[in-house]
Order: structure tokens, then C-alpha cells, then sequence
């Protein structure tokens, strides 16, 4: 399966080409609002949508091993 993963704040004309898109969110207040006219966008086409909040596990994740990569 190819998947799109999308980093930018636009959705790339291209994006049916593939199986799935990930959207990427970072907090940044004008960038969310582009990733929830995205949402919005992908939701009136009918598309299957789901939504993962990962801030909490990769939080967890880089406290965990982050501080072991720059303490050697």
C-alpha cells in the first residue's frame, strides 16, 4: 500500500494517487487551522478518517531516550 505522509500545511493536488494519507499536526496555531481545513476537506469527499493524538507517546517516547543520545 502507498501511503502519503504530508508534512506541509496543503494538501498536495496528487494525494488520490495513493492508498492513504498521514497528516502530520504540530502545534503551531496557523498550521492546525490549515490541518483542520484538511480534515474538514477530506471529510465532505467521504472519505474514512481517523485521528491518532500521539503528542503524549512521543513525549514519553523522547523523554525516555532522547536524554541517552546527547548525554554520551
Amino acid at each position: 500500500h502507498q501511503v502519503l505522509i504530508n508534512l506541509q500545511a496543503q494538501i498536495p493536488t496528487w494525494f488520490s494517487r495513493f492508498d492513504r494519507v498521514v497528516e502530520i499536526i504540530y502545534s503551531q496555531p496557523e498550521y492546525e487551522q490549515s490541518k483542520r481545513d484538511n480534515f474538514k476537506f477530506y471529510q465532505e469527499r467521504g472519505y474514512a478518517l481517523s485521528f491518532h493524538d500521539l503528542s503524549t507517546t512521543f513525549v514519553s517516547w523522547a523523554k525516555a531516550n532522547c536524554s541517552k543520545m546527547w548525554a554520551t
